[in-house]
């Protein structure tokens, strides 16, 4: 999970309305779907919001504030994000079995730094930053228990890719400790763009990031 920059608000979104409309009234609009999805798609690289898989051909539109509850945030265009279809991660468990759980207990990636608060492991695990005060702990906990971030599939896979960087670049950790800041994180993205093919790329940047959890 990592802090995404929003397209611009998708201009069908300004033609419905809580009270009027409701989400069935907009996916009977074909083309109005496919809009909220290329913005969505272009919001988050074409990675899941949460775990940041490759969204392939079946991923589906979050509320991360739930529309069945939280109905006045069904158009909200700051509400919405891309989630991979797992049956038990991410948007999919956060309203299974991620229940009960309070929207506002969970990081927000449009409006937060999910760094700030999540940290993951050379084993692929998410944990919680050391240090935080005991609202953001309790943020951070929950947000890796609802989305179930340490799925076994999920720890799996991100443990592959950071296992592929270091057989290929074994040395790449103290090598980039020798390297002013500057020119570090230049390795570091051409790192992230060849080994993470467009997903899994925070297990990676923090493991290069030469910081603690």
């Amino acid at each position: 999970m990592h802090q995404v920059a929003r397209a611009a608000c998708p201009a069908c979104l300004m033609r419905y309305q809580h009270g009027r409309d409701n989400w069935a009234t907009l996916h009977a609009r074909i083309e109005d779907v496919e809009q909220v999805r290329q913005a969505l798609q272009a919001t988050h690289d074409r990675q899941c919001a949460y775990c940041e898989a490759a969204l392939e051909d079946r991923w589906h539109i979050e509320h991360l504030w739930p529309k069945s509850h939280y109905p006045q945030r069904t158009f909200d265009w700051e509400n919405l994000f891309a989630s991979c279809m797992r049956k038990n991660t991410c948007g999919t468990h956060k309203d299974q079995g991620g229940r009960p759980y309070d929207p506002a207990d969970l990081i927000d990636p449009g409006r937060e730094d999910p760094d700030d608060y999540l940290f993951f492991a050379q084993d692929g695990t998410a944990q919680p930053r050391v240090g935080l005060t005991a609202r953001r702990l309790r943020r951070a906990e929950e947000t890796i228990r609802v989305f179930n971030l340490n799925a076994p599939a999920l720890l799996y896979q991100r443990a592959q890719v950071i296992r592929t960087l270091l057989c290929s670049e074994p040395d790449v950790v103290e090598v980039l400790a020798t390297f002013p800041p500057e020119d570090r994180w230049a390795w570091v993205r051409e790192l992230i763009e060849d080994y993470c093919a467009g997903c899994f790329q925070t297990p990676v940047r923090h493991l290069l990031s030469l910081g603690g959890p």
